[in-house]
Parts: structure tokens; sequence; C-alpha cells
């Protein structure tokens, strides 16, 4: 799950915004060929609107460094954007909370390797998974943060 975090500097800025008001801020974006890239301009199509101003990074920790610095809004994963929310590093805006999927692929012919299975099973106890699309692919419908996962265990 991803949120969108702000410098803790724009919280009166941000507070009231709509989504216009949003996308005319600074965004730091990873590139084109990233995930999350799409996962970003998905939102902001679903909203009609473009950001103006875009800055890319490829790292999460480097993004993060820079909506913290104050040089502009980011989709961040919701336990990273929480934790420094309440540190004081960062702002929420509203209640966006952004769902992306995740996946485990593997071969095909390598489905009943014990390796392969150790990790389905695995899985099986930290996500909800959903069925496999029969080419060696399972998705997982939500996660759990790392510290629910460890103790659910």
């Amino acid at each position: 799950m991803f949120r969108v975090a702000a410098p803790a500097a724009w919280q009166d800025r941000i507070a009231n915004a709509d989504w216009q008001q949003i996308a005319r801020l600074p965004w730091v974006i990873p590139p084109e060929i990233s995930t999350h890239h799409h996962l970003a301009h998905a939102l902001f199509d679903a909203h009609g609107v473009k950001p103006e101003r875009v800055f890319e990074a490829d790292q999460e920790a480097v993004i993060a460094s820079l909506v913290v610095s104050g040089i502009g809004i980011a989709l961040m994963r919701e336990e990273i954007a929480l934790e420094k929310a309440a540190h004081g590093e960062v702002c929420l805006w509203g209640d966006v909370q952004i769902v992306t999927p995740l996946w485990f692929i593997y071969q095909r012919e390598r489905e009943n390797d014990p390796a392969i299975r150790a990790m389905l099973d695995l899985q099986a106890d930290i996500w909800e998974l959903r069925e496999s699309d029969g080419k060696g692919a399972v998705m997982a419908a939500n996660v759990k943060p790392a510290s629910r996962a460890r103790e659910s265990a």
C-alpha cells in the first residue's frame, strides 16, 4: 500500500488541496521503466490531472529523502510514510491509499521444486493470495506489513 507523502513543512499547503492543486506541486516519481511510475500516473489519470513538475529518482530511500528535504511530494510505502509522519518528517495528504499488486514469478516447470513450494507456502502465510495465473506466477491481493507478518507467525 502506498500513501501520498509531502514535506512536513507543507502540511498547511496540502491540508485542503484538491487533485488539481496537488498536481501543481513538484512530485518525485521513479523513471518510466518503474512500475511505481505507472502506478503514480494511473493515479493522476484517474483524477484527470498531470503533475506539472517532476523530479525523477529510482531508489525508495532517495525518494523519501527528497520528500523529507522539501523537494516534492511522492508516493511512499505506507509503513515508511507512517513512520516518517510520526517523526514529523513528512505529512500525509488525506486518506489516499494506493494498492499495488506484488508478483512471485517462477518457471512453470519448477512448480513442484521444493524451494518453489517452500516460497509459495511462506507467501500463503504472509500474502492474501489470488489464484495462480497458470503460467508460473501468483499475485498478492494484499500484503501484511513486515511487522504484522512477524507477529502472526
